[in-house]
């Protein structure tokens, strides 16, 4: 199975020496609940273009400092969008 991490942001500056960034820390956190699988980070608060949803396998989406009413953000709409996209094609 081929993880999808949609990474909304990074993790906060406070918690970053205890925990480090969210790819390592979702990859450590399955791997110590003997889960092992493939794993791709899309950074779209860096601009990343969202992945086909109806080819992927299973998704994560980080938590953010935003919040679902920032519609200032260039993301949050195509977030919306596929999130949408990723439930019609499950």
């Amino acid at each position: 199975m081929r993880l999808t991490l949609i990474q909304t942001g990074e993790v906060p500056e406070a918690l970053r020496p205890r925990f480090g960034a969210y790819a390592p820390m979702f990859e450590t956190m399955f791997a110590e609940a003997g889960e092992h699988f493939a794993q791709n980070t899309v950074r779209i608060a860096e601009g990343e273009p969202f992945p086909d949803a109806a080819g992927l396998d299973a998704i994560l989406i980080t938590g953010s400092a935003a919040g679902v009413y920032d519609n200032h953000l260039s993301w949050m709409e195509p977030l919306r969008a596929f999130i949408r996209a990723a439930y019609a094609a499950k």
